[in-house]
């Protein structure tokens, strides 16, 4: 049996929600006006304010991106994934990469499981962590454009859940001899799946279940 180490990637591997530097790139670049880019920041300040739940603010930020690159070119916003990816690999945590690679030699299949879309972060996860296994959030391709459409959610714990035990049972990965690394309610179930779970720098609920079970704790101040 294989064993694997299963990766957040907002605040864990990367030290911010990737869709917030990428939409500030596109503005940028003039992908998007202001006013568009202000609608992402608008959600999370309500979710800072307690005004909805971690998952549906994740969804209405995956939802409003939907609509941004709707009949968009795929090679555009490829384009446009890859040179944000250059231009940001310094938001990466500092253990990040050689986190990676000790896995990686250890014999673990590293895969990044995110409720990001698959074209903010494949780059940053591809040619700087070297990782090609990434379970995202997705967007259908018709004719070469994006439809609008999203055609996986990754927004639910549950998702994630899900989606770690088909590749388990796919690939023959032994999950409790494989580790998870999360930092918030939307990795708890991912975490409870394996038998090495680490909460790094984690939130406030995902701390207090970390205690309550005993699991590894890995702060900012540790690395």
């Amino acid at each position: 049996m294989k064993k694997a180490a299963f990766f957040d990637f907002d605040k864990t591997l990367f030290s911010t929600y990737a869709i917030f530097p990428f939409v500030d790139f596109l503005e940028k670049k003039g992908f998007l006006e202001r006013k568009q880019k202000d609608e992402y920041y608008r959600i999370l300040k309500d979710y800072k304010q307690g005004k909805r739940g971690y998952e549906l603010t994740v969804r209405l930020l995956l939802k409003k991106i939907a609509k941004h690159i709707e009949s968009r070119q795929v090679s555009l916003i490829d384009s446009l994934s890859k040179a944000f990816a250059e231009k940001n690999r310094d938001l990466f945590f500092p253990f990040a990469s050689d986190l990676v690679d000790l896995l990686r030699r250890g014999g673990y299949k590293n895969v990044v499981i995110s409720g990001e879309p698959n074209f903010i972060i494949k780059y940053l996860a591809i040619d700087f962590l070297r990782i090609k296994k990434l379970i995202t959030t997705n967007y259908e391709e018709k004719g070469k454009k994006y439809t609008g459409k999203i055609t996986r959610f990754l927004d639910y714990k549950s998702e994630k859940e899900k989606e770690i035990k088909k590749i388990a049972l796919k690939q023959k990965i032994d999950l409790s001899k494989s580790l998870a690394f999360g930092d918030s309610e939307g990795d708890m179930a991912m975490l409870a799946l394996v038998g090495y779970p680490l909460a790094v720098n984690p939130s406030k609920g995902l701390r207090k279940l970390a205690v309550d079970k005993g699991w590894m704790i890995v702060n900012k101040s540790d690395t």
